[in-house]
């Protein structure tokens, strides 16, 4: 059996969507480039969900439902051995091996492996880390590992891009009164007190080409009262991150780009290059 039909077999891919049809539908084609054969859950709380798209499996969700909401419906709709996770504005490209992630999971107790994030097609995505609770101020340390573990960094959160065992996010999903926003935090500090074990592999990546446009926006935006219920069931305050989100030459390249009025253009030049090779352009 090859490495892919392996795959295949046991893992989902899992999207939300919300208000972006057009994303969807670009990542499912990009996902069917590469994988024929995986099994696609989309959950979609749309004014109007999607109806039919190839061969993924629609959960069509009461209208702004939530991203925690779609996700744990998601999570019920899984019944392979892992799932992927993936946001709808992400896209394949050659370098997303599955077969990394799922090796590691195979081979080890690790339950979630993170996966590196590529926005706009080039710029590396730094967001994996420890968190630190002092009083009520809660820390996150970027690129700080806890230590290692059958070879691997050990961290306490990735970004929303991961690969998990099924059966452990089930006995721990998203809180759906927190909808959106720090619904991120809310999960990997849950999974911290029941020390489930997460690392990350930077082998493959996914695009990210990311969109804030109509009622998406609006919807998306719309957070405080949901930082508000997360800083209250978690005793907090305040937040702090130390370290930064982007390596130091790729902010100080996108920088000059801006600042000569080219990082439209570039950016957009790499998004059409790459879009093609995932067979979507």
């Amino acid at each position: 059996m090859s490495k892919s039909s392996e795959v295949e077999r046991n893992v989902s891919i899992v999207i939300k969507t919300f208000e972006r049809p057009h994303c969807v539908e670009r990542l499912y084609h990009s996902i069917r480039h590469f994988y024929p054969q995986i099994p696609v859950i989309i959950a979609d709380d749309s004014k109007t969900p999607l109806m039919v798209l190839g061969g993924a499996k629609i959960l069509r969700l009461p209208y702004n439902s939530g991203l925690s909401f779609g996700r744990n419906r998601l999570l019920d709709a899984v019944n392979t051995k892992y799932f992927l996770l993936a946001d709808d504005d992400f896209v394949f490209t050659d370098r997303t091996d599955l077969s990394v992630p799922f090796n590691i999971l195979e081979s080890t107790d690790f339950d979630i492996v993170g996966i590196e994030l590529l926005y706009s097609g080039w710029k590396k995505r730094i967001y994996r880390g420890s968190y630190e609770k002092k009083g009520s101020v809660l820390f996150q340390y970027q690129e700080k590992p806890l230590g290692h573990h059958a070879g691997y960094p050990v961290f306490h959160y990735v970004l929303n891009c991961f690969m998990a065992r099924t059966k452990t996010i089930q006995k721990s999903p998203w809180d759906e009164a927190i909808k959106i926003g720090h619904e991120h935090d809310d999960f990997f500090l849950r999974l911290k007190e029941k020390n489930v074990l997460i690392t990350h592999t930077d082998q493959i990546s996914i695009d990210h080409y990311h969109e804030m446009l109509g009622e998406y926006k609006k919807i998306r935006e719309n957070t405080a009262s949901y930082k508000e219920l997360f800083f209250t069931k978690h005793h907090l305050t305040d937040m702090k991150e130390i370290g930064r989100g982007f390596p130091y030459w790729q902010r100080k390249l996108d920088s000059f780009l801006k600042f000569i009025k080219l990082q439209n253009i570039v950016n957009n030049m790499i998004r059409k290059h790459r879009l093609k090779g995932s067979g979507v352009l």
